[in-house]
């Protein structure tokens, strides 16, 4: 998973760092680590989300716009 991706999940939800963090049952460090870059999604981590998190059309559609309008 890109890291543009997991921020996306967190701003589709609405949460902050620490609320995401609190959401997968991770650090809020390790929150702000992927978000800057230095950390990966971990496999973990992916699967976290992936059971907590709806991958759906409506994400897919708000996801494009956040690429776009981050370019």
């Amino acid at each position: 998973m890109e890291t543009d991706k997991f921020i996306a999940c967190r701003h589709y939800l609405g949460m902050s760092q620490s609320q995401f963090a609190d959401f997968l049952s991770i650090s809020a460090g390790a929150v702000g680590r992927i978000e800057s870059g230095d950390l990966r999604v971990s496999n973990r981590i992916r699967g976290k989300l992936a059971s907590k998190f709806d991958f759906d059309d409506s994400f897919a559609a708000y996801y494009r716009n956040f690429i776009r309008s981050a370019q």
